[in-house]
């Protein structure tokens, strides 16, 4: 079950296509980031209006965003 892959130049050609993991990592983060950042104020103001304070609003919010 254990099989390791054997070494060919196509191989390692298709090993080397896919990017890292921490790359990947850091491509879905930045994405995350630039919509978030899009949203936030719209997100913090809907948070306030619910709870009232906007203290609050800012904690939901970034709740909200932890979660996500």
């Amino acid at each position: 079950m254990n099989q390791q892959i054997r070494k060919t130049p196509e191989t390692t050609q298709a090993m080397r296509a896919w990017p890292e993991p921490d790359r990947v990592f850091d491509l879905r983060y930045a994405a995350f980031l630039e919509t978030v950042s899009h949203l936030r104020a719209r997100l913090h103001r809907y948070c306030a209006r619910m709870t009232g304070s906007a203290l609050d609003g800012e904690d939901i919010m970034q709740e909200a965003l932890f979660e996500a």
